[in-house]
């Protein structure tokens, strides 16, 4: 099974970027299986809408993950309802609409892989949600007795809590992709116990930006304290995406491989 996730999508320009770089996309793999991406910054910088969902679904994305901005846009309350493929932090409050987990059919034949979206506490306190580690555990063993093949999008901010989480799960996902920080990190691997990761997959947004927003602004915002509304940049744009293998009976990763690419408006 080959399992492309793409890094977070930040505004227009890396929507658009995606939905080229998902059609011209080929490797010496062949045709992705699943296709999932984080879209936290979809709607120009800050959640996403259910005509965005639509549009990110009609390009080839098969599964949408999301993070602390998942309420930001008023409208995903009612639309995650009734699109299951749209997955908020698992680990939100209770009586918060939409589900965490999904097992999702696949285009390996006879084949599907779970999918559960999860959240970091540290430093995240819009969402309040819980704290994740003494409870994944029982959530992980019951969704792998579902299906063999089992994804993590871990939306998080310190690099400290990613990778312990990685090793809170080694052998226990198939999958394992850090999300939050927008900056691809070089250090996709394989575990001995067949888990593959990476501590942060990066963006989907402006390359010439600071993650995706124009950098003027974020540079008086950083200058001055003060607050700021960013904008989200435009021009060319970078896809940062892992591509993951992973044997669908046994669940074990086969091979990981980071990708950046630049797109050209």
């Amino acid at each position: 099974m080959k399992i492309l996730f793409l890094g977070v999508i930040v505004g227009k320009t890396g929507r658009s970027a995606a939905a080229r770089f998902l059609s011209d996309f080929t490797s010496d793999a062949g045709r992705p299986d699943l296709v999932i991406a984080n879209a936290n910054h979809a709607a120009e910088g800050s959640g996403l809408t259910g005509e965005i969902a639509g549009e990110l679904l009609d390009a080839g994305v098969d599964v949408i993950t999301m993070g602390q901005d998942v309420w930001a846009q008023s409208d995903l309350e009612s639309v995650i309802e009734t699109r299951p493929e749209i997955l908020r932090p698992l680990n939100l409050p209770a009586l918060s609409p939409g589900r965490g987990i999904m097992v999702a059919g696949t285009r390996v034949a006879g084949a599907a892989a779970g999918i559960i979206n999860l959240s970091g506490y540290t430093f995240i306190g819009r969402i309040l949600p819980d704290n994740p580690f003494p409870v994944i555990h029982p959530i992980v063993k019951d969704v792998s007795a579902r299906t063999t093949v089992t994804i993590m999008d871990f939306f998080a901010v310190p690099t400290a809590e990613k990778l312990a989480m990685r090793h809170h799960l080694d052998g226990m996902v198939s999958l394992l992709v850090g999300t939050g920080t927008l900056v691809q990190t070089a250090d996709e691997q394989i575990s001995k116990t067949g888990t593959a990761s990476i501590t942060d997959v990066g963006m989907s947004g402006a390359y010439d930006s600071v993650v995706g927003f124009e950098k003027e602004g974020e540079i008086r915002r950083f200058t001055t304290s003060m607050k700021s509304f960013p904008r989200t940049a435009q021009g060319r744009a970078r896809v940062d995406a892992v591509l993951c293998e992973v044997n669908s009976e046994t669940g074990w990763a086969v091979s990981i491989r980071r990708i950046s690419e630049i797109i050209e408006p």
